[in-house]
């Protein structure tokens, strides 16, 4: 007999309404604890819906409704959900859900205990509170671009806002639940993507904060470089003098080996150079064998191709292989957590837009008759 399979969040139900990427995200981590997460689309869908593979990676382990909220018979069907539901995440623009009824001082009348998280690019307050925004403009202001090496600087191609948005509300809400838990009480969370990417920079700004430094990377030993067969590879020596100290046990620099960590940033631009130009002389392969036998932090720059293929991510099972209900095999990227009892599988892809609407509503009490009017009217 098979292994029942243990989820820490079974009998949690979420339901939401934020689209794109920071909710999805978010929703995707709940889901695959365990959690019920219902997404309740608009008739045209998720936004993301419209790029080939957004989603693909995100809603999994979820059911997908239909609900107009613009009618009485939406906002009712959403109600009902509510008094039934742990937890509700949404990701409308400030002033959007109240507008549309869905609000947290309205969804509490229906469900006091309820847990309710809003996901904005600013919060629910301050002078940028309506502004809109998406993740480059949220990097700029929360000063991430600041440190760009070029100019104009360069971004990440990551959206970082968006990731630690849903990470962050994910957090939130798991603390939530164990606060309702023992205080028997529900909450409001407000998620600013802007606060968020403004606490990574709490080492950045602590250094601004004492001493008025901006962020700088400027350490010998710290970068990118090309090899011979015009591949690239890291090197992350950091504060360690001992990785220091091997590097230059390899390239034979008796003269700087005993250079701190601070004499190393004031030569990094001289010591870089003269890195450069020893990296340039072997591949790729010869210096792999080199800084692993050395144990000094280094790695290839893997293409997308190699990453995939890449043996450690594949024993760690972060690259699996599913079929979907058509037969078609689809790649996913396995949650990164790893519980010792607990399950994270994925049990189930992307769902069909409005895929489980009638299934919902036929748990919520809905009739068959009452589903078809609804359908009707264009409530779902």
């Amino acid at each position: 007999m098979a292994k029942k399979l243990l989820f820490a969040l079974d009998g949690i139900k979420v339901l939401s309404f934020a689209y794109l990427y920071p909710g999805p995200y978010c929703t995707m981590f709940l889901a695959d604890m365990g959690a019920e997460v219902i997404v309740a689309e608009p008739p045209t869908g998720d936004p993301a819906r419209r790029t080939p593979g957004y989603l693909s990676q995100m809603d999994r382990n979820k059911k997908s409704i239909v609900l107009n909220l613009k009618t009485d018979e939406g906002k009712e069907i959403c109600y009902d959900l509510a008094r039934n539901t742990d937890v509700f995440v949404e990701g409308f623009r400030p002033g959007i859900a109240k507008k549309l009824g869905v609000d947290y001082g309205t969804i509490k009348k229906f469900n006091p205990k309820i847990i309710y998280c809003s996901i904005t690019a600013f919060g629910q307050d301050g002078p940028n509170w309506d502004r809109p925004a998406h993740d480059l403009t949220l990097q700029g202001v929360a000063g991430l671009l600041v440190n760009s090496p070029s100019d104009p600087p360069i971004f990440p191609n990551i959206a970082i806002a968006d990731v630690n948005a849903g990470l962050l509300a994910a957090n939130a809400i798991l603390i939530a639940l164990v606060g309702r838990q023992r205080h028997h009480r529900g909450d409001y969370i407000d998620i600013a993507m802007a606060d968020g990417l403004l606490s990574l920079m709490g080492v950045s700004l602590g250094r601004y904060f004492a001493n008025g430094e901006y962020p700088t990377r400027t350490r010998a030993g710290y970068g990118i470089f090309k090899t011979k067969d015009g591949r690239y590879l890291t090197l992350s020596i950091a504060a360690e003098d001992h990785f220091w100290q091997s590097l230059c046990s390899i390239f034979k620099w008796e003269d700087v080996k005993d250079m701190n960590v601070l004499q190393r940033r004031e030569a990094y631009q001289e010591l870089n150079t003269k890195i450069s130009e020893i990296i340039v002389t072997r591949t790729i392969r010869e210096w792999e064998e080199v800084f692993t036998k050395n144990d000094i932090p280094w790695g290839p720059v893997l293409s997308l191709e190699e990453v995939v293929k890449d043996p450690h991510f594949l024993s760690r099972g972060m690259i699996q292989e599913l079929t979907d209900i058509t037969g078609n095999k689809e790649k996913q990227l396995a949650n990164p957590i790893k519980f010792s009892g607990y399950s994270s599988t994925i049990r189930s892809l992307q769902p069909e837009l409005g895929e489980h609407t009638v299934e919902v509503l036929k748990k919520l009490g809905y009739s068959s008759n009452k589903i078809a009017m609804l359908k009707e009217k264009g409530a779902v």
